[in-house]
């Protein structure tokens, strides 16, 4: 190997070192938070003592010392190389002897450290500053230690993914690839059987060439590289690819093979025992995940296609040997079904000519293109069949051997046409094209402006930590009810649209668009650091304007945008106008349009993606709404001021200070493509939004609905348009921008179609975990987000990726088009409002008119058949354009076979949702809860998933999203319910006014209002909540909705006491769990300071809380936070729940009068007031006792709202794997010493 092909492949293995090292580390982060460590650690690190350290320390040197002495890198004398083995063989007589190593791979590996050790301590002295030369390190030595990296990362990354497949897949497919056997006679129990009872060196054989995969392919690289043939074949893109594909698979369809699946008590010996085996996926005990295709049969092939490429062909003929002494061992070891290898006959050979050397295959001619399209056609049809038609497919055994014959055939007709292809490959000539690379992050043409994306980067996690707060802040004021959240969205985007569409007006005539973009930065980071005091100001105003009004009065959306307006504009404004600034920027520096929309906006919705987990996870429950508001505007403020330095610099190629703007006229885009660009962009932009509301919807249903799942569900969006929008820039360089838009509309019907297919699968996937935590397997709540963010993933990821990547091909058009004259920039302003008010229409029409009227399911059919259309439109655009930038005619035939098989796909499309596995709620505490089959359903942005089911027995069940809300079960549950209704009544004596926050099966209501109070209100956020309460469950609320004096008002409870002026007697809060997302605002210092101004002398207030689930030092956060607005504060258990009774009278003391009143007043006879009185836990003295004890301040443990903490906290609960109930009853019963007065 010379100087020069040595620092070409440096260059090259640095470049790969660095696309593997981000996904490593985020794949090993995974593993710590599904197995409580780092693998990185706990493989190189941890060891039963320094000896076995320090062998696996020494073995690390090992394969990078080889490949760089067998590729030529660095030569060694014959003397050197016989005393380094001599060294080797004495080393591992000694190591065996004293039983330090019996495994047939370490003695091997023993006989080359002394080896890897010489040319490890030789390549660590050229590191040595004193060791250098003019040109730096020595390039085998920089080489040496960029394999030892590379090597190093794909050995933890492989093995992280390995290790936490049992956990992330606890649902396998083995089952039904054990029916499947039955096509072949099962011969796995047999070949293992007779592995075990083969000679001693049979055996170990075998177990060697199983576990020496790793070692056999680097030294096979180098040895490509000696012979000068790595240009021509792609050996580090096809390993590194593959493995990337392979997780694809074990994530589609987790198998881990037989002895794992049932256990060495029964495979193989007893296997003839086993004769009923449920055929469906079913959860095993933890084993890897690794099954479904065999990635060591797909190695050893792929090993087997490079070796038929060097020059000495006994390197082809010990390959094949490799391959089937490995193919005998996947099934020996009863790591595989025989299927397994089946499939992976067509998925080795389709990939390994894909990867290797595509061109020189092709070249082959048609027979051969064609045996290759066939075979991965049958490979993906295999999976297909799998995972949609596994029962088709064990009913119909035949078939199964019919495609296993097909498979074969095309495995040995693609091996022997790539074979020929190589056999005699030359070695690489000195103009042959440079060593395929790993894809580049971004565009070479933004060299010297890369700081831009960094700069976009961290102004898109401020924009975020800005959205996330300022809605929490005014959902306080508006009402936490999808109406006010979409009408603050509405502002929110209708003040980008304008800030686009102003900014790209100044941006257009201005020379100094980095100076602009700084002062918008720094206005925003100003403006910022007022809006805590501001939105109180506009509490205030609202509240003065709206005092007494129907709470859901349609005229309160038109002030709520108004004052949104007043309040986000000016930092909406700013924010919208930074996009079209920053484009003129890299407009200035010469890049084409579509070059500089993709990169600004993946930055930017990256970093979006990034501020929405860092404000949800770490910002806002550390240190508060406020505090991240600060920290936000401190960041705006930084990216202000580094833009300023870099405008003054002039390390760029481009003038930084030019005298006049720049002006490049764009290239011509005809006026049909034009006016469709625009189109698709305001369509578009609706299905965007739309797809994000339905889709935030069944992901409450399916993955949870806390604070923190929001979060997951919209970092996950935004990553997903960021990945689409570079892979879309990437695509315009080859099939132009018409056909990127084409294929990614039609790429995002697919997508739609595809998630569509898999919503039940994933309301079921949760219920898989139940048997692990049966067993004792329990998942930590960091662990559980990590699993619910691959949910969203799977769900969200590929369609907004086709939506990101339309975008700046569809952007860059319109952009053109309307900057036709040369304003390329005011252009692109236009079609960003244009896109944004789409998005506005598409939040309004999906949440308030598709959902609630034809739910789910047909609002994503609706979205699918607009995904065709606009593709379709585009299409007829580009055929009627003869100038477009490729011609229509060479690929016309292909458009039309993809419109074709999409619309085919969307026959497909689910006929409706199996509403009995959404309503499960497996995701809460993953485990099934099975109520039965559901009878009547409702979908709303406002209630969610809500369901009625029916048990065998007749109970009738009331759900949210999953969530237990009552059962109409007369005995049990429902005199548990009607004891919390009567309770506070033990308090008031008065039966004026009563409020009702939460309707449930409507029992408290009817509970109050038959106790005689004159009226009562009922506020309800969900109108399918009341609906189907009374609908169903009129044995429980008698009708109570429609009683005299009864009022329904469908918004916030908070909201609502905040607008209303009304005095009440009592008021009664029965929500759902506090970790619900908004209903911890119910529990919040400032939220008891409103109830306690809303309560007439000697009312009270009656809430429900948890115990269960709740760790004891929220449940503390719960009680102070109340008490610190309450002077008297009781607390009752009645059927495991708890229930605080609260007021600031003394005449809300339990005395005669209340007791008589109520007993005049209470209808039912299956309680009496002595059966209330005994529910009674702890009275004022024993809770001011107990927070005293724990609080001496009674200030610290105050959940408020702005640190928010019960809302962050309290989820978490959901995730411990004890019952908290006792030690929350322990914490009241406690004889604490008594307060001093």
């Amino acid at each position: 190997m010379t100087l020069d092909t040595t620092r070409r492949l440096n260059d090259t293995i640095a470049q790969w070192v660095w696309l593997v090292l981000p996904v490593t580390l985020l794949i090993d982060f995974a593993h710590f938070l599904l197995r409580g460590q780092f693998k990185f650690v706990s493989q190189y690190f941890a060891s039963d003592g320094w000896q076995h350290y320090a062998f696996g320390l020494a073995t690390m040197t090992v394969l990078p010392s080889l490949f760089v002495l067998l590729s030529g890198a660095r030569k060694l004398s014959r003397m050197t190389w016989a005393s380094c083995i001599a060294l080797g063989m004495a080393l591992s007589v000694v190591l065996v002897a004293t039983g330090f190593n019996t495994d047939w791979l370490d003695i091997a590996v023993t006989v080359l450290l002394p080896m890897g050790a010489l040319t490890a301590s030789t390549a660590l002295v050229c590191l040595l500053p004193s060791n250098r030369t003019q040109e730096g390190v020595p390039a085998w030595a920089s080489l040496y230690w960029r394999i030892f990296a590379l090597a190093l990362l794909l050995a933890v990354g492989i093995s992280s993914f390995l290790e936490i497949t049992p956990v992330i897949f606890p649902g396998t497919y083995d089952y039904v690839m054990h029916h499947l056997d039955a096509a072949y006679g099962h011969p796995a129990a047999g070949i293992t059987s007779a592995i075990a009872a083969a000679p001693e060196f049979v055996r170990s054989g075998l177990t060697l060439v199983y576990n020496a995969l790793g070692w056999v392919f680097l030294p096979m690289v180098a040895l490509v590289h000696r012979e000068r043939k790595d240009q021509g074949l792609h050996i580090w893109r096809t390993y590194i690819y593959s493995l990337g594909l392979a997780t694809l698979c074990y994530a589609f369809l987790p198998v881990s093979g037989p002895l794992y699946a049932f256990g060495p008590e029964l495979f193989p010996a007893r296997m003839t025992e086993v004769t009923q085996v449920p055929a469906v996926v079913a959860t095993i005990p933890p084993a890897l995940r690794n099954g479904m295709p065999s990635m060591h049969f797909t190695s050893a092939v792929t090993m087997v296609f490079v070796a038929a490429a060097l020059r000495n062909k006994l390197y082809f003929a010990g390959m094949l040997l490799f391959w089937a002494a490995t193919a005998l061992a996947t099934m020996g070891f009863g790591e595989h079904y025989l299927i397994d290898l089946v499939v992976a006959l067509t998925y080795s050979v389709t990939l390994s000519t894909l990867l290797i050397a595509p061109a020189r295959y092709l070249a082959r001619g048609a027979v051969a293109k064609w045996a290759l399209i066939l075979s991965g056609a049958t490979f993906i049809g295999w999976m297909a069949l799998f995972k949609f038609a596994s029962g088709w497919l064990m009913a119909h055994l035949g078939v199964v051997q019919m495609l296993t014959v097909w498979s074969a055939m095309l495995f040995f007709l693609v091996g022997h046409h790539f074979i020929r292809a190589v056999w005699h490959m030359p070695a690489d000539s000195t103009e042959t094209q440079p060593v395929a690379a790993p894809p580049t992050l971004l565009p070479t043409d933004l060299k010297g402006n890369y700081w831009i994306i960094g700069v976009f980067f961290a102004s898109g996690v401020a924009g975020l930590i800005y959205e996330v707060v300022f809605a929490k802040a005014l959902a306080v004021t508006f009402g936490a009810s999808s109406l006010a959240t979409n009408t603050v969205l509405a502002t929110y985007m209708g003040g980008m649209a304008i800030g686009a569409w102003a900014g790209s007006k100044i941006a257009q005539r201005t020379a100094h668009p980095l100076r602009l973009y700084a002062y918008c930065e720094a206005l925003i980071g100003l403006y910022a650091l007022l809006t805590p005091q501001l939105f109180q100001v506009i509490q205030k105003v609202y509240v003065g304007l709206v005092l007494d009004r129907p709470a859901d009065a349609p005229e309160l959306t038109a002030l709520r945008l108004l004052l949104g307006a007043a309040t986000l504009g000016p930092a909406t404004l700013l924010m919208g106008a930074t996009f079209p600034i920053m484009f003129a920027r890299l407009r200035q520096v010469g890049m084409a349009s579509e070059r500089a929309i993709a990169p600004l906006y993946a930055a930017n919705v990256a970093g979006a993606a990034f501020g929405a987990l860092l404000a949800g996870y770490a910002l806002i429950p550390a240190v508060g709404k406020n505090s991240a508001t600060y920290i936000a505007a401190l960041l705006s403020l930084l990216v202000a001021l580094y833009a300023l330095e870099k405008q003054k610099s002039a390390g760029s190629g481009v003038a930084v200070e030019p005298t006049s703007p720049v002006k490049l006229r764009p290239p011509p885009v005809a006026l049909g493509v034009g006016v469709v660009a625009l189109t698709i962009l305001a369509v578009g932009g609706a299905v965007t939004l739309g797809l994000e509301v339905v889709f935030m919807h069944m992901l409450a249903v399916v993955a949870g609905n806390s604070v923190y799942a929001f979060g997951l569900m919209l970092a996950t969006f935004l990553l997903g348009l960021g990945l689409g929008s570079a892979t879309g820039e990437r695509a315009i360089t080859y099939i132009g921008r018409e056909r990127v838009v084409i294929l990614a509309q039609w790429g995002l019907a697919c997508a739609i179609v595809i998630s569509s297919l898999q919503w039940d699968a994933l309301a079921g996937y949760f219920a898989y975990f139940g048997p692990y935590e049966a067993s004792g397997i329990h998942i930590t709540f960091s662990g559980r987000e990590l699993i619910r963010a691959l949910v969203c993933a799977v769900a969200m990821l590929p369609p907004a990726f086709f939506i990101g990547m339309s975008y700046p091909a569809c952007m860059g058009l319109a952009t053109d088009w309307l900057g036709r004259n040369g304003e390329d920039v005011s252009g692109l302003g236009q079609a960003s409002g244009i896109n944004t008010l789409g998005n506005i229409v598409g939040v309004l029409v999906a949440g308030f008119w598709l959902l609630p009227e034809f739910g789910s399911r047909n609002t994503l059919l609706c979205f699918t058949l607009v995904a065709l259309l606009t593709g379709l439109l585009m299409a007829g655009a580009l055929f009627a354009n003869a100038r477009s930038e490729v011609p229509f005619s060479r690929q016309g035939w292909g458009l039309g076979l993809a419109f074709a098989c999409t619309g085919g796909l969307a026959l497909f499309f689910p006929l409706g949702w199996d509403l009995d596995k959404m309503s499960q709620g497996s995701n809460v505490y993953f485990y099934p809860q099975e109520w039965g089959s559901v009878i009547d359903h409702a979908e709303s942005t406002e209630g969610g998933l809500t369901t009625v089911t029916k048990s065998d027995d007749g109970l009738l069940t009331l759900l949210t999203n999953g969530k237990f809300q009552g059962n109409n079960s007369e005995q049990g549950e429902m005199v548990a319910q009607k004891s919390i209704a009567l309770i506070p009544m033990l308090h008031v004596a008065r039966r004026g006014n009563a409020l009702v926050i939460g309707y449930g099966t409507g029992m408290t209501p009817r509970v109050i209002h038959e106790n005689e109070f004159q009226s009562l209100d009922i506020a309800e956020l969900s109108r399918d909540m009341v609906r189907l309460a009374d609908r169903h469950f009129e044995n429980i609320n008698h009708a109570v909705t429609s009683r005299p004096g009864v009022h329904t008002y469908y918004t916030d409870g908070r909201n609502f006491l905040l607008t209303q002026s009304k005095k009440y007697d009592l008021i009664s809060i029965e929500i759902s769990s506090i970790w619900f997302a908004g209903a911890a605002n119910l529990y919040n210092k400032e939220f008891y300071e409103l109830v306690a101004r809303r309560l007439d002398e000697g009312g009270v207030l009656q809430q429900w809380i948890q115990l269960h689930h709740m760790q004891p030092l929220d449940f503390l956060y719960a009680v102070e936070s109340l008490r610190s607005a309450f002077k008297y504060v009781w607390f009752y258990v009645s059927g495991g729940q708890g229930i605080v009774v609260a007021s600031n009278s003394e005449e809300s003391r339990p005395g005669l009068e209340q007791g008589q009143t109520l007993e005049r007043t209470m209808k039912d006879g299956d309680l009496s007031i002595a059966d209330l009185e005994k529910r009674l836990l702890a009275d004022p003295k024993q809770i001011d006792a107990m927070l005293l004890h724990f609080d001496p301040s009674m200030r610290a443990l105050l959940s408020t709202d702005n640190n928010l903490y019960l809302e962050y906290a309290t989820p978490k609960g959901n995730a411990l794997r004890y019952d908290t109930l006792p030690l929350n009853l322990k914490l009241l019963m406690t004889e604490y010493p008594q307060p001093r007065r």
